[in-house]
């Protein structure tokens, strides 16, 4: 035996250094050894796996070394003992996967000797088992059991893959679907927030001319209100979003109520605050009262009837406001927007277009709106419901203006300059 193994030796030897076997490997074939649950090597016996051992090298990566790339022609499949790696696709290496201990790629190549159609890096110190395609050609010629072994675990392995990429196909073809259908929300929200401007714009000056009293003012933009509402709801039946999208639910309602009036009330003590402190430091202001039950917005005194019709305006409406600029600007914004730091801009450009939408009272209301307007916006991005936002729009502004008559203190503030 040991005379049969000197006279081959130089055969042997040959034979290795074409399938790359002794160049990778440092230390005896013994020193390699096949995982059997590895889904390549399971159903061979361990002698089996003893035999296979010579005709697998051994091969380890730093983190960021390339296996094979994209477009190369190779014929070795690599089993990773030992590691991780990435697969990556196309010219920019867009990220398709990882692959893992007891995973193995190059199975394609190994059989038809075709081009990688990816390129694998890897992510951390890896180490691979490698079967070459001149290697399993002796192996077909030598150990045909092991060969037919080897060949339908390589079968069921590729046909789990296809599966696998089949499905990770249908997946991206969901994903690529739902980002089609967010564009088209966005192109209607668009064209319906166009629309929008440009009728508020229109109406704008009718309104203005009409205006008087702050009641005035409501009463005259309950139609315009509602025509934007039935607009902004026909806008979202045709979304493809279903209504608790935009707020329409009852779900979370109740916590959504008691966070929104704890923080409401902050606010109403914080306005309350703030008109004591302006009426005892600014002189022409002393004269005021720290609650007022009525507007000052004019030289005329508002009756009974104007507050009352006030107040029934303002409680109709205010929840029709949020449904418009919360449910369908807010929330389309929140879900559309691939900037940093979306749920700010959605709630900085709702806030600024609902500021917009109160031009017609007076610049100087301006402040007043705003500010409320980004507590709204941000305790939606994080309740997800109308309902509480709703009921603090009411109360803080019935506060602001029928009870300590926040507008009345500004306009007196502004008049004095």
């Amino acid at each position: 035996m040991k005379i049969f193994f000197l006279k081959n030796l130089k055969q042997w030897f040959g034979y290795f250094k074409k399938i790359s076997v002794p160049d990778v490997l440092k230390e005896n074939d013994s020193s390699v050894e096949l995982p059997n649950e590895n889904p390549i090597f399971c159903n061979l016996t361990k002698s089996q796996m003893s035999e296979l051992v010579p005709f697998l090298k051994k091969v380890t990566a730093n983190p960021g070394q390339i296996l094979v790339k994209e477009g190369e022609l190779n014929d070795e499949m690599f089993i990773l003992e030992e590691g991780e790696v990435e697969v990556l696709k196309g010219e920019a290496n867009q990220l398709l996967g990882c692959l893992k201990t007891g995973d193995c790629f190059g199975e394609m190549a190994l059989l038809e000797h075709v081009p990688r159609s990816a390129t694998i890096r890897a992510t951390k110190a890896s180490k691979f088992l490698v079967l070459s395609s001149a290697a399993l050609d002796e192996i077909a010629s030598r150990e045909k059991i092991i060969f037919s072994t080897l060949m339908k675990n390589i079968a069921t392995h590729l046909s789990k893959t296809v599966r696998d990429t089949s499905n990770l196909t249908i997946a991206t073809l969901k994903k690529e679907l739902e980002i089609t259908k967010r564009y088209t929300a966005m192109s209607r929200f668009l064209i319906s927030l166009l629309i929008f401007l440009a009728i508020y714009n229109l109406s704008l000056g009718i309104t203005m001319q009409l205006v008087t009293l702050v009641v005035t003012a409501s009463i005259v933009n309950i139609p315009l209100i509602i025509f934007f509402a039935i607009g902004s709801f026909y806008t979202m039946r045709f979304s493809g979003y279903p209504l608790s999208f935009y707020g329409l639910t009852f779900k979370g309602g109740w916590s959504s109520l008691k966070e929104s009036f704890f923080w409401s009330l902050v606010v109403m003590f914080g306005l309350t605050l703030l008109r004591w402190i302006a009426i005892k430091t600014i002189p022409h202001l002393h004269h005021l009262n720290l609650f007022a039950m009525e507007s000052t917005l004019s030289d005329e005194k508002m009756s009974d009837t104007s507050m009352i019709a006030f107040v029934i305006a303002y409680v109709f409406v205010s929840p029709i406001q949020e449904f418009i600029f919360r449910g369908a600007i807010q929330s389309t914004l929140q879900e559309l927007l691939v900037v940093r730091h979306k749920m700010l801009w959605a709630v900085l450009i709702t806030s600024l277009l609902f500021t917009v939408g109160h031009l017609q009272i007076g610049l100087w209301i301006l402040p007043m709106v705003f500010v409320p307007s980004l507590l709204w916006g941000w305790l939606y991005s994080r309740q997800g419901t109308l309902l509480g936002v709703s009921v603090s729009h009411i109360i803080l502004g019935l506060w602001a203006f029928y009870i300590i008559d926040l507008p009345g203190l500004l306009q007196t503030f502004f008049a004095a300059f």
